[in-house]
């Protein structure tokens, strides 16, 4: 029941949104009622998943979402409603339909009305734990957690975690490879993978159109720098294998390593594919489920370079991103080139650590430091879009973040604070961090070693409405945006959460509704005998008073 009224407490809004736009829609129109079993209902202008209410061509089947249909025709970026034998589509031709049965959601309005909803943001711990063993450790200006081998976590660090997290804050956990048994090594994952990874998957950060020979070659170049040297160029090769698999779920491909980390992720109510607060587990199993990985992100480092291995960019779901190895590479005496590299890699990344909190400086040199952070604020997100378009005038560009193609060096993170007034965080990703990005927070990430992450997709309470926002936002991206397809159905599991939420309520012992009634009836009762009470405590004399005033009172109104 906590559980439930959490949530609620958190969606709640975004659903009253939801529901009165398509009530509004829906309201006193002739709508038509089509079924749909095992797929997906996609706008055919700007492919963004239908929840419910929509418009059809009854000619050609053309599905228009509500949000093409109402788009004003003279804007410029506005979506064509697609033609239907040679004709372009007209708006007041097609059909209203909706997926979901009548007036469900004015029902689940009314129920939602009648609940009193926590004022408290937060989850009581006790819900979710029951001891507390472990201490806790934070450092400004986020929260950072340690994590022993056990799958326990304080009470404590699940209220800082949920509080610092309902503010946007990212949240780092320490300490999770102590958790892991399989062997995360190169050597490890492609003994069991075989050649899964194909070089087509490989791409070169560093700008450059070349890529390894052979699969083999990748994997030595991640663990030996003499192996990086080529002859085509003064600069090293900086190759990654983003998102493999591809094609396959993780899971299939290795099978033993995805079990691995999904035993030891932290939080699983938020992170694990049925956990409690991951909202995108109330879809039904008929719905075709949106992939939330996880994801193997593996890729050489350096600090030579001002392009980082994952440019600025945001995602449309929260995420967690566990640093699983990190491999200094190693420079052989024979190659000095190697060594000199090798050399100054170390020097730099020493520098980058010594401008860092004392109490993160102090984790990275007890820990093999893999990746520097830049994350910021969603709340910041316009201000930094602005100070890009500015930056990057005349290039050409449909969204200088959803794009992913700049990455914010040194001299422009101080022009953004200096111009903007926008301070993001910063931070060494080490061996066994487990890194929580908040849904819509612009973020990029530069390896200073060769690591290998796993990232692991959620939806979380706290922040479902910057993945409704974030959905409409994608929408205007270009068809051959990366971006542009809705894969998270956003709207449905809102509305599937609050479904699920306001049916535990109602199988609370007594009944939902009886517990209302209880309540309402203790109220009169409470009240009727308040009033009873100073009807008592009157005497003749006040009553007199009262009445005199009461009558003198309505001669002054005639």
């Amino acid at each position: 029941t906590a559980t439930a009224l959490f949530v609620l407490r958190h969606v709640n809004e975004s659903f009253f949104r939801i529901a009165i736009e398509e009530q509004t829609a829906l309201e006193d129109k002739e709508v038509a009622w089509k079924n749909t079993v095992d797929c997906r209902e996609m706008c055919d202008a700007c492919l963004t998943t239908i929840f419910n209410a929509h418009y059809v061509c009854k000619a050609c089947g053309t599905a228009i979402c509500l949000q093409c249909w109402k788009q004003d025709p003279n804007r410029e970026d506005a979506f064509s409603l697609g033609q239907c034998h040679g004709k372009e589509h007209r708006r007041e031709e097609l059909m209203l339909t909706q997926l979901l049965p009548s007036k469900v959601l004015e029902d689940m309005m009314c129920k939602l009305f009648r609940i009193n909803l926590p004022e408290s943001p937060l989850l009581p711990a006790c819900t979710l734990l029951q001891h507390c063993t472990l201490p806790m450790h934070c450092t400004p200006p986020f929260l950072f957690l340690r994590s022993g081998a056990t799958e326990q976590y304080p009470t404590e660090s699940v209220i800082a975690f949920q509080h610092e997290w309902a503010q946007g804050k990212p949240v780092v956990v320490a300490g999770m490879h102590q958790k892991l048994q399989q062997a995360w090594t190169g050597q490890g994952l492609s003994s069991v993978a075989g050649s899964g990874a194909q070089l087509a998957d490989v791409v070169n950060t560093a700008g450059q159109p070349s890529s390894p020979r052979t699969i083999e070659d990748f994997w030595r170049g991640f663990g030996e720098m003499d192996a990086r040297i080529s002859t085509d160029g003064p600069e090293m090769p900086l190759y990654k294998l983003k998102d493999w698999p591809m094609k396959d779920e993780l899971c299939s491909v290795l099978p033993e390593h995805c079990k691995d980390v999904m035993a030891s992720l932290p939080f699983p109510w938020y992170t694990d594919k049925l956990g409690v607060l991951n909202l995108a587990s109330r879809l039904p199993s008929e719905y075709i489920k949106p992939d939330l990985g996880p994801k193997l992100y593996i890729a050489y480092g350096t600090t030579q370079l001002k392009r980082s291995t994952t440019n600025l960019h945001l995602d449309v779901s929260d995420a967690v991103n566990i640093m699983v190895n990190v491999t200094e590479p190693a420079a052989s005496p024979d190659c000095e080139q190697a060594c000199l590299y090798r050399e100054k890699e170390r020097k730099a990344i020493a520098e980058i650590i010594s401008r860092l909190d004392p109490a993160l400086q102090k984790h990275c040199r007890h820990n093999t430091p893999g990746a520097l952070w830049h994350i910021y604020a969603r709340n910041d997100v316009e201000k930094i879009r602005a100070f890009l378009r500015r930056e990057f005038a005349g290039q050409p560009m449909t969204d200088p973040i959803h794009d992913q193609n700049i990455s914010l060096d040194a001299t422009l993170r101080q022009r953004l604070k200096d111009e903007e007034g926008v301070i993001g965080w910063e931070f060494v990703q080490c061996l066994g961090d487990a890194v929580f990005i908040p849904a819509g927070a612009p973020h990029q990430v530069q390896n200073l070693n060769s690591c290998i992450k796993v990232a692991k997709d959620f939806v979380s309470p706290e922040h479902v409405d910057a993945c409704l926002q974030l959905t409409d936002e994608f929408r205007y991206l270009t068809p051959e945006h990366s971006n542009r397809e809705d894969k998270l159905q956003v709207k449905s599991i809102i509305y599937h959460t609050v479904k699920d939420a306001v049916a535990c309520l109602r199988d609370v012992p007594m009944g939902f509704d009886s517990d209302l009634e209880e309540e309402e009836q203790d109220s009169e009762d409470k009240e009727k005998a308040k009033d009873e009470q100073v009807w008592e405590e009157w005497d003749e004399e006040a009553w007199e008073e009262w009445e005199e005033k009461e009558y003198s009172e309505w001669e002054e109104d005639e």
